[in-house]
């Protein structure tokens, strides 16, 4: 049971407007049913990207970072798909490997020790 805002009166379950007096109900289960509902598509937009029927649609361009070999997030003139670590411009194929640091500086998939040049 929730109680009618305006009047007051007792109303069985959740409606629009109140069948005594006409006026508009404040329900909150329901406007949380829609910010969940509005928090869930923000969200897997957010993680996923927008669709492709709705950029067809809306005749917007994907602006994500799906094209790697034009992408260079952090810089350092090396482009995502080359870049081992594109968040860190001291990490890409270009810098010297640094033998003591345990990260592969060069993008060679050997660390350190592993490393030709730290032999």
């Amino acid at each position: 049971m929730i109680n009618c805002n305006s009047c007051g009166r007792h109303l069985l379950n959740e409606t629009e407007e109140c069948p005594f007096c006409s006026k508009p109900t404040f329900s909150i289960s329901g406007k949380l049913k829609a910010i969940g509902a509005s928090t869930t598509a923000f969200l897997m937009a957010a993680c996923y990207g927008i669709g492709p029927d709705y950029l067809k649609e809306t005749g917007l361009e994907d602006t994500g970072f799906s094209d790697l070999e034009e992408s260079d997030l952090d810089g350092d003139q090396v482009t995502a798909d080359l870049d081992c670590d594109d968040l860190n411009p001291l990490i890409n194929p270009n810098v010297p490997e640094k033998c003591d640091d345990g990260i592969d500086n060069n993008c060679d998939n050997k660390i350190d020790a592993e490393d030709p040049v730290c032999q």
